[in-house]
Parts: C-alpha cells; structure tokens; sequence
C-alpha cells in the first residue's frame, strides 16, 4: 500500500507503509502530520490514523511563560526584586559612589527608589546640618556599606529586593 504525508510545506510520497511507520518511529512524521493513503477520500492526522502506535510519544506543550523566581529567603512575597546585570557594576565604583553621594550608588545598581529616597534625605540632613561633617560623614559611611553590600550580591548573580538594606552575600 502506498502513503503519502505533508511535512507542512509539500506532499511527498508515494512511499512504503514500511518506510511510513520508520520515518513515524524516527520523529520525522508526527502525530500532528497529515497522512493519506489511496482508497481514503482526504487526509488525516497521523494521530487519527491506524499507524498512530508507531508514533513517537509527543512531549507536553511548552509554557510560553516561565513561572515567577522566587523571592530570596527571607524576602516577603511579592518583593520587587533587582536582577544582576551582565556585566555587573563595579562594586568599588556603585561604593565610591555610595560614599561621595549616598544613595547614588545604589540607584546605579538598580534599587531606584530607595536610592533617589536616601540622596534626597541625606541632602536635607547635611542642610540641617549646616553640613557640619560628624553627620555627613557617618551618612557617607553607611551609604557606601549598603552600596558596597548591594553591588556584591549583584556581582554574585543573587537578586536583592528594591529596599533591602546591607544585603548579606546568602
């Protein structure tokens, strides 16, 4: 008997029965393909025909869309995450940063918000302060650690969450 099948482009064939169900058994005609044989009056999936046994198991459609990472340990659920880059920041350039403006390096590293909240707070704090220097110094400080600690973890490949403070390396 002889078959013809669509590889979805043209109709080849006539071919063997035999040499069907090899090309069934090797992938090449699927259980979607379009088969038909002289004597039947259209075409038919291989799935719907009397050779569907030789087809090879078809694998589950893929989920166009990957299910949602996992927030780290720790973090609440639904934390907006910052991702790492590639290539990463510099984690001496996002500290030097941290220091000079605190804040800045870590809006450099992606935690936007809650860098432009600290460059602004530590502004008005220096302005409270006449920007005397035992209060801008110890908020540059703080600044470049969080920065410095941030960049890390972003070098490391980890996520951090927008609004975490002194990530640790985990």
């Amino acid at each position: 008997m002889k078959w013809y099948y669509s590889d979805g482009s043209k109709q080849i064939g006539p071919i063997d029965e035999a040499e069907l169900i090899r090309l069934m058994q090797a992938g090449q005609v699927c259980g979607a393909s379009q088969i038909w044989k002289e004597g039947t009056p259209s075409w038919i999936s291989a799935n719907n025909s009397d050779l569907k046994e030789h087809l090879l198991p078809e694998p589950p459609p893929m989920n166009p869309t990957p299910p949602p990472m996992a927030s780290p340990v720790g973090a609440p659920s639904g934390a907006k995450l910052v991702m790492p880059r590639n290539p990463p920041r510099s984690v001496g350039w996002m500290t030097f940063w941290g220091f000079i403006w605190p804040g800045l390096g870590q809006a450099l590293c992606g935690q936007g918000s809650k860098g432009a909240v600290l460059m602004v707070a530590s502004f008005i704090l220096c302005a409270i302060t006449s920007f005397t220097i035992i209060l801008p110094l110890g908020i540059c400080v703080a600044g470049a650690i969080d920065a410095n600690k941030v960049a890390k973890r972003l070098a490391m490949g980890k996520a951090v969450e927008e609004w975490k403070f002194f990530p640790g390396s985990n």
